[in-house]
């Protein structure tokens, strides 16, 4: 192998390593947002039960 396959090989072999690395950056990024998009719909939605339980609740006693 000679010195300029040799560089060129390295040459691609970085820029394809440094371009794995970036899109596994991007990816984990991703998947905190979803996690985080996901995790506040949850909250919001606990919110929503714990008002139609209330809700409920008072319907309940007044009923009776």
């Amino acid at each position: 192998m000679t010195a300029t396959e040799s560089n060129g090989l390295k040459k691609y072999l970085v820029t394809h390593a440094a371009s794995l690395v970036l899109v596994i950056i991007v990816q984990s990024a991703a998947l905190i947002w979803w996690a985080a998009a996901l995790n506040t719909r949850v909250h919001v939605l606990d919110r929503d039960i714990q008002k139609i339980d209330g809700r409920v609740h008072e319907l309940e006693v007044a009923r009776k």
